[in-house]
Order: C-alpha cells, then structure tokens, then sequence
C-alpha cells in the first residue's frame, strides 16, 4: 500500500508498519516488478526506477495479531544464545 490514512485504518483490528524486514522488501518489489511485467503500468515502472524513495512511502497492513505474533517471535529470536557444542 502506498498511502493510507488513520481515517482508513481499523486500529482495533489491524496495524500498519513500515517495510522494513527484507522478507517484506523482496515480496513487496516483486510484486510490482510483476505487476509491470504483466501490464506495463507506467507508476510501476516509477517506483522501481526509484526504489529506495518508494520504499519509504510503503506501509505493511497487518492484522494486530500477526503483529504480536511476529513480535514475540522477533523477541525469542534475539533472545536465544547458541549452545556450545563439545
């Protein structure tokens, strides 16, 4: 999504985020890379030719558990230290 305003957005049940996580950054440039395959819009070959700015611009619509989900899982994967093998 490249804009979106509180007035469009249920907080109760979802939450938007910046894209950020590299999983999300590939999905996210794949799709529009795609999308432009596909049909030849001219906004989609746009946001590629300037990539970064239009990164900044994208927001990541979830719903409000995923978020916790996701954020427990970012926790326990920072949280766990290797087990020295002998």
């Amino acid at each position: 999504m490249l804009t979106a305003t509180a007035s469009r957005i249920n907080p109760e049940m979802i939450i938007a985020l910046p894209v950020k996580r590299s999983e999300d950054i590939a999905e996210a440039k794949g799709l529009i890379e795609e999308h432009h395959r596909q049909t030849g819009f001219p906004r989609a070959r746009l946001l590629l030719d300037d990539w970064e700015a239009a990164l900044r611009k994208l927001i990541r619509v979830i719903p409000k558990e995923r978020a916790e989900l996701e954020r427990q899982e970012s926790q326990h994967e920072n949280a766990t230290e290797p087990v020295a093998l002998k």
